[in-house]
């Protein structure tokens, strides 16, 4: 996983490299994110952290096309689970698995002024992580989805603040499954980017 995520900024960041000495139509940005759990995806995960990097160009003032990738980490949350031995009710604790995410996205982009608009589509490659839990269940379910993100940013000098919801289909191995009840991954990002 580690490998794929270097493996991902390092191309982003030539290409945004080599662009910027040709052309000052490209741009190349860097930034951290605070992620935010939603949906059914909020019953199992909390907050979660990460960072970007993105390149754009731009056709005029107003239209671009932008790609981006990067890495987000969240958390599991700790859930009590009831189940009938022997016509006895059990509850024990499960933790849900930390994940890993990674996304490779690109769409076009709409400004005007210091606002811009953009929806991105592309996949992501996420990776749950369990060392054990109640009952020894042990997840380590890596895959790829069809994902997707609009987002809104405000620009300000060379610093750019942004807003995005992003949605990411996800398959479950089938001990996992058992105990979450989750078909897609959705969060709310706020991100602050530095661009070049």
């Amino acid at each position: 996983m580690k490998k794929i995520v270097f493996a991902c900024l390092l191309c982003l960041g030539f290409l945004a490299t080599m662009a910027q000495e040709t052309d000052k139509k490209w741009q190349f940005a860097v930034g951290a994110s605070a992620l935010l759990p939603s949906g059914k995806f909020s019953d199992y995960y909390n907050a979660g952290y990460g960072g970007e990097v993105e390149v754009s160009y731009l056709f005029n003032e107003q239209f671009s096309w932008y790609v981006k990738s990067g890495y987000g980490i969240f958390s599991g949350k700790k859930n009590t689970y009831t189940v009938n031995y022997s016509g006895i009710p059990i509850n024990f604790d499960y933790t849900s698995p930390k994940i890993g995410f990674i996304p490779i996205l690109g769409g076009p982009r709409y400004t005007i002024g210091n606002f811009s608009v953009g929806v991105a589509a592309g996949v992501g490659i996420y990776n749950f992580k369990n060392e054990g839990n109640a009952y020894n269940v042990v997840s380590d379910t890596t895959g790829l989805s069809f994902t997707y993100r609009p987002e809104i940013a405000y620009t300000t000098g060379k610093f750019k603040i942004a807003a995005s919801y992003t949605s990411s289909t996800v398959k479950l191995d089938e001990q996992f499954s058992s105990f979450v009840d989750l078909k897609n991954a959705t969060f709310l990002g706020l991100k602050l980017f530095y661009q070049f």
